[in-house]
């Protein structure tokens, strides 16, 4: 059975947070996002966030490559062109954070039955 997850909500705010170079919601982590590839996305956004430099699509790309990442800029570049002309909304930070709070009850009730 696959976790509690939100992919398109995932790929949509990534997307839409590199294409604006967008500040990061201050109560996203990478280990809110269902998919390793979106966690080292974000990863990428907060270790930009903290050296003071925008995150948008060269920026992560390049701090992939750096952090060693397996993720590729054409996977980055993906995201960005599927945002399409959609605006930010704050939902999408909600559904990732809520779909990871379901997948840590969901752990912690599969652990207890264990």
């Amino acid at each position: 059975m696959t976790p509690p997850n939100n992919v398109p909500a995932e790929r949509h705010l990534l997307g839409v947070l590199l294409r604006d170079a967008l500040p990061l919601p201050s109560d996203l982590k990478p280990s809110d996002f269902f998919e390793p590839v979106h966690q080292d996305i974000l990863a990428a956004l907060l270790a930009l966030a903290v050296d003071g430099i925008a995150g948008d699509e060269l920026t992560v790309s390049q701090k992939l490559r750096e952090m060693r990442s397996p993720v590729q800029a054409a996977t980055v570049s993906l995201l960005v062109s599927d945002s399409g002309s959609s605006t930010y909304r704050k939902e999408h930070v909600d559904l990732v954070i809520d779909a990871a709070l379901l997948r840590s009850a969901s752990d912690a009730a599969s652990n207890a039955t264990d």
